[in-house]
């Protein structure tokens, strides 16, 4: 049921970002405050807790807004969601954001496994590669793992592109098998 609440919140929000041409700094700015609602467990139980009243829930924002001082429209969208005893799914709905906002500015992110570190270069290759196979414009999560011999996977969204020597040799040993 929040998965739904969460949507349409991150969808109003990126809508006005992007009408704002703030959705850098909200982007920013609502990771912040989620970082919060996930690393201090004070603040989050305070607007879990449905004995915390609305008034002691907005005075609580009001102390971390006087310390980040955000923008008006990151602001007003916080508060909106004490308004709306929605403040504890802030983290559900910034991943909403993020996703909504990848998803309207024509980006996809690749998880990249690699035998070794990726050199500049070959990085590049590999965005440009990918960029031409989706159509879109690749934001890339590379990691390494030695196990994989050499060659790389790739996976955007639930696409699968194996391209390791692993997975090569597997067919190779399956065609002469036959």
């Amino acid at each position: 049921m929040i998965g739904k609440i969460a949507l349409r919140y991150a969808s109003a929000l990126v809508d006005l970002a992007l009408e704002k041409g703030q959705q850098d700094v909200v982007r920013e700015e609502l990771g912040y405050f989620s970082e919060v609602m996930r690393t201090v467990p004070s603040i989050a139980l305070v607007f879990a807790n449905p004995a915390v009243t609305k008034p002691e829930k907005e005075r609580v924002l009001d102390a971390l807004l006087q310390r980040t001082r955000p923008t008006p429209l990151t602001e007003n969208f916080l508060r909106l969601l004490v308004k709306n005893d929605r403040f504890q799914h802030l983290e559900e709905i910034h991943a909403a954001f993020l996703r909504e906002l990848d998803n309207r500015m024509g980006i996809v992110t690749a998880d990249v496994i690699s035998a070794r570190p990726l050199t500049d270069e070959q990085f590049q290759l590999l965005r440009r590669r990918l960029e031409q196979l989706t159509g879109k414009r690749v934001r890339i999560r590379a990691s390494a793992e030695p196990a994989l011999i050499g060659g790389v996977v790739v996976r955007i969204g639930s696409e699968v592109y194996d391209g390791s020597i692993q997975t090569q040799l597997e067919h190779l040993r399956r065609q002469l098998a036959e």
